[in-house]
């Protein structure tokens, strides 16, 4: 009787894939995350919130003037990004604080970003397309 209940609470054959696709959290939590925050704030037109996750490339918070000297620039990469769904991302770490993050979009366009830990969030330094 209890062999019965175990054994038909068991799978005996599985279908499909059993990979899982890891859930990215949209948070500054990783730098994984922080990169996928600024392309949802990009993606919801939200430049400003966009800036938010941007540090200056020598790696400490950016000053409201070098934001409002980006401000074009973020703007024509929203434009290149174009909505773009990101189907895979590689990591390389440069040390424990710096990240590169390389990301395909679509399967087609690349993306290259740099990422800096500051105050234990990670912030996005630099940006563009390959």
């Amino acid at each position: 009787m209890i062999a019965t209940i175990f054994l038909c609470s068991c799978e005996l054959i599985s279908i499909g894939s059993s990979k899982r696709q890891k859930q990215i959290e949209a948070t500054q939590k990783t730098a994984v995350g922080a990169v996928w925050l600024f392309k949802a704030e990009l993606d919801s037109n939200n430049i400003n919130g966009a800036m938010k996750v941007l540090a200056s490339p020598q790696g400490r918070l950016m000053l409201a003037i070098e934001k409002y000297e980006m401000y074009e620039e973020i703007s024509r990469f929203r434009n290149i990004m174009g909505n773009h769904s990101f189907s895979s991302f590689k990591t390389d770490t440069i040390t424990d604080d710096w990240l590169s993050i390389k990301v395909e979009a679509d399967n087609q366009k690349h993306f290259k970003f740099l990422t800096f830990k500051v105050n234990n969030l990670w912030y996005v330094t630099e940006f563009g397309s390959k």
